[in-house]
């Protein structure tokens, strides 16, 4: 039942939950120097937050507001075919990804070719401690949060204003330009492909549970790699 006007504002939910009311929590690090373990470390807790946050955005602008329950926003048992669906994301996404970057490797265009520290900080890398929380976001926030936001609540609501196949593709850019950076050049095009398999996937299965072990698997990948 939810709109695109309801997308709109869970999306401005979003970027104020993600963006605005984490920095009073993040900013009294800052004195330890914004490349310090300490900063980094507040980032990350706070980009929890923020990932929770994205599940309440999508539940208040779904059954919270509409009526129903976990199932409006894709969340079904699981059967087989759901595990092949998820499956068969994860090998779509990852394929098309990858040949993407054979692309900018062939034509050898360095200002498009992504590297391991364009998300993750070489601060963060350089730490245990950092890496083994930015791990627990990566494979076990980040797939089922993202998923329900911008699978579950952002697609089908495109969907309804604009139809299957745009919504396919425009919620893709979005899930892309979520995952902010300083190098989003790079990540853009990449990460809306990975967006743009899931949504088509979701809509197939209709179980968000198929794309969560897609995420899941290509995080995990993109994480021990």
């Amino acid at each position: 039942d939810w709109t695109l006007r309801d997308v709109l504002f869970g999306s401005l939910w979003f970027l104020a939950l993600f963006q605005i009311i984490p920095l009073p929590f993040v900013l009294p690090f800052a004195v330890a120097g914004t490349e310090s373990e300490l900063f980094f470390g507040a980032s990350l807790v706070a980009g929890m937050g923020a990932d929770i946050g994205l599940i309440v955005v999508a539940v208040f602008f779904t059954f919270r507001k509409y009526g129903g329950g976990w199932a409006r926003l894709g969340l079904h048992a699981p059967t087989w075919w759901t595990l092949w669906w998820g499956l068969g994301a994860f090998v779509a996404a990852f394929a098309l990804a990858a040949a993407y970057g054979g692309i900018i490797d062939w034509f050898d265009i360095g200002a498009l070719r992504s590297q391991c520290d364009d998300q993750i900080p070489n601060e963060v890398l350089d730490s245990t401690v950092l890496m083994a929380i930015t791990g627990v976001i990566v494979i076990g926030f980040a797939p089922v949060c993202e998923e329900v936001f911008f699978r579950g609540f952002i697609f089908p609501g495109m969907a309804k204003g604009w139809g299957v196949v745009a919504a396919i593709f425009i919620s893709g850019l979005v899930f892309s330009a979520g995952h902010i950076s300083l190098a989003l050049h790079k990540t853009l095009v990449p990460i809306l492909i990975i967006g743009a398999v899931f949504a088509a996937v979701y809509y197939k299965s209709g179980n968000i549970f198929s794309t969560m072990l897609a995420h899941l698997l290509f995080n995990t990948i993109a994480f021990v790699g």
